[in-house]
């Protein structure tokens, strides 16, 4: 039966595995058929037939990736050294001896290099970032070198000072910081891998954040922080309704009070700061309390002036044409007119919802209410229904009217005698 004879190792093929090759003996018929079917179970792994057969003076069987501790690669973590200068903010450059045992490592040294797993402190890494294959000049002795990048305080950025700006009126502050860079980083370069990094600060009003922007002044480069505050915001107090205003018929004042940093004006709170509900102030106006107050001039029906029709006394006879109709005249600024701003204001104020008219004349009844008299073609006049009785445009006598069909016939004297005659004429 053939058998394997003593395995050798060739090489390292890669970390912690080699290729491994023996002599088949006591082989009958083909060397080449009896290699190609002997297995074999190297270091626990088992092998169906050779990776490939090699014949020479003998026969030979090589088998690729054995499992074996002579390709095995390690560091020593205690002897990790920092190279002078940082790679970047926090970053630092270290360098090792690779640790083998196997002499063909050497000819694969960049592979397994960056394949081998250690530790900085309690930085682990799962291999090197580059390596290089180094002969030492005193004894010509070939080293592999492994370089890790690893985080040190060593290399963190660092603020001379942080200082809080002033408010900004959209309810902001800003901070600012002049940045100290380790050896090796540029303040420029390092202020904005932190912004690309994500690298956070503690700021005074305790937010931690990373800075919005670097900016560079004549002494340095500042790192600059844009942070929300409370104590920044406008704020406004209670809504406050107004009475109506006769100088805004239609509308009313609502007013709240404001508080706002010291540093801004009134101006710029009403015109960068909308209240959530009714919008950009009118006006910004400090009271005599002391406190400033955002006022809002804002539509009111019931601070407009109007017509109220008048019962049993709306529509008068056609004369020329035109019949004249009276109608109550209601305004809210009772309180704020005398006798004439009343007809003035009356006069001036046009019956919006029925007649489309300015009045012709205003005056003041006997119980002290204010009518207004429209002239109203005849053809434009409202019916009225319920046969109310009008005003006699001639007279400002009550007539009254009897009613046929469609047809209104004033109850006249002369109009009551001729119906006597015509019933008279009628019965006889």
């Amino acid at each position: 039966m053939p058998n394997w004879g003593d395995f050798k190792i060739n090489k390292c093929m890669s970390r912690g595995k080699s290729q491994q090759a023996s002599v088949l003996w006591n082989i009958l018929g083909s060397w080449e058929d009896a290699c190609n079917r002997q297995d074999a179970t190297l270091n626990g792994k088992y092998f169906s037939k050779p990776s490939r057969c090699i014949t020479n003076t003998n026969e030979w069987g090589e088998f690729d990736d054995v499992p074996d501790s002579r390709c095995d690669t390690n560091w020593d973590n205690s002897k990790w050294e920092q190279i002078e200068g940082c790679v970047e903010p926090g970053i630092a450059k270290y360098k090792n001896d690779l640790i083998f045992q196997h002499d063909s490592i050497k000819d694969i040294y960049n592979e397994v290099c960056k394949q081998t797993p250690g530790n900085i402190g309690s930085f682990q890494f799962s291999g090197a970032d580059s390596c290089i294959k180094y002969t030492t000049p005193t004894n010509g002795t070939e080293k592999i070198i492994g370089y890790v990048n690893a985080p040190t305080s060593s290399c963190d950025m660092k603020f001379e000072q942080i200082t809080s700006g002033s408010c900004r009126n959209d309810g902001i502050r800003e901070y600012r910081g002049k940045i100290i860079a380790p050896q090796g980083i540029n303040a420029s370069t390092g202020c904005d891998l932190m912004i690309n990094k994500n690298i956070v600060t503690t700021l005074p009003n305790s937010q931690t954040m990373v800075h919005s922007r670097c900016e560079v002044e004549d002494d340095g480069v500042y790192a600059v922080w844009v942070t929300t505050e409370n104590n920044c915001k406008i704020k406004y107090g209670d809504l406050i309704k107004n009475s109506c205003d006769k100088s805004t018929p239609g509308f009313t004042t609502t007013y709240a009070k404001i508080t706002f940093p010291e540093y801004l004006t009134a101006s710029e709170v009403c015109t960068a700061n909308p209240h959530p509900t009714l919008g950009v102030p009118s006006k910004c106006i400090q009271h005599t309390d002391g406190f400033w107050y955002a006022e809002w001039v804002i539509p009111e029906t019931s601070c407009v002036n109007s017509f109220e029709s008048i019962a049993n006394n709306s529509i008068s006879d056609c004369v020329d044409g035109f019949k004249q109709m009276i109608k109550k005249f209601k305004t809210p600024f009772t309180n704020s007119y005398t006798d004439s701003d009343f007809k003035v204001v009356c006069e001036n104020t046009e019956d919006t919802t029925e007649l489309k008219l300015l009045p012709y004349n205003c005056e003041k009844d006997s119980n002290g209410d204010w009518v207004a008299k429209f002239k109203v073609k005849c053809t434009d006049a409202p019916v009225n229904a319920n046969a109310n009785a009008p005003v006699n445009a001639n007279t400002d006598t009550t007539v009254q009217y009897l009613y046929i069909g469609n047809l209104q016939i004033p109850l006249t004297s002369f109009n009551i005698l001729l119906g006597i005659m015509i019933l008279f004429i009628i019965l006889r």
